[in-house]
């Protein structure tokens, strides 16, 4: 009984996508005049037309930029910040991690308002940059308070062996605190980077020129006033999805190891 129930579940969960999938693959007349869930014809040509018309390659190189600098960031900026407030006292410490703690409570979206002005006055309003850095001061608190907590868990001994074969603390956090962090490294890239690479609302407010938008935003391309292009949407919504879960089904496991 357990596994049918799982199994019912599973089928309300994949019947989503295997609708995407298979309107992606119908003609336009038969998407609007067909009940049938599987296509009477497979029509690929829905793909090609999506990658070679419009900006849909903008969009996707646009994405993948974007999803790589801001992972690389993130993961760079917070494993520096999580080994210090994680291994050495100083003053203020505790200030700067409740600071921490309080921007994890606040959500990026509650913050637009604010973002768009600071974006207009510094002249970032529209550029790849000023995205960019939203993208990554977003993300940060979660990954810090996640470094933080993984550092406190490595033994003093560790650092004190490293110490009495001549590293500094730069070299112990490099050579030998960076590869044990290969867990937890993994499980932020991943959850940064499928957050990324999905994000839509900030890119809509931040651009206005189409030559910086993502994936996500370029999607609503195949939306017109008039009439939506359904069969080239779910197309490009396949192509969007693919990414994030080939990675992870290349990742769980890490990412799970990372999480426990």
């Amino acid at each position: 009984s357990s596994q049918l129930i799982l199994l019912f579940i599973a089928i309300i969960i994949l019947f989503p996508f295997l609708f995407i999938l298979s309107t992606s693959l119908k003609s336009s007349q038969e998407v609007f005049l067909s009940t049938r869930l599987l296509p009477k014809q497979i029509c690929w040509q829905n793909y090609l037309e999506v990658l070679t018309q419009g900006k849909f390659g903008v969009y996707l190189i646009n994405s993948i930029l974007y999803t790589i600098v801001t992972v690389f960031s993130v993961v760079l900026i917070s494993s520096l910040a999580g080994f210090v407030l994680g291994r050495f006292n100083f003053f203020g410490k505790t200030i700067f991690y409740g600071l921490i703690l309080i921007l994890i409570m606040i959500p990026v979206p509650a913050a637009f308002v604010s973002i768009y002005n600071l974006l207009m006055q510094l002249g970032l309003l529209n550029t790849r940059i000023g995205y960019l850095l939203v993208l990554t001061s977003g993300a940060l608190p979660v990954s810090i308070f996640l470094m933080k907590g993984f550092f406190e868990q490595i033994p003093q001994e560790i650092f004190d062996a490293a110490y009495i074969d001549g590293c500094n603390k730069f070299m112990a956090y490099l050579y030998i605190l960076l590869p044990l962090s290969r867990p937890i490294c993994i499980t932020i890239a991943t959850f940064v980077g499928v957050s990324v690479w999905n994000e839509f609302l900030l890119a809509s407010i931040v651009f206005s020129d189409e030559n910086f938008m993502p994936i996500q935003t370029g999607l609503m391309r195949f939306q017109g006033q008039y009439i939506t292009e359904y069969e080239k949407l779910m197309a490009g919504v396949v192509i969007a999805m693919l990414p994030t879960i080939i990675l992870y089904m290349l990742l769980h496991k890490k990412i799970l190891s990372g999480i426990t």
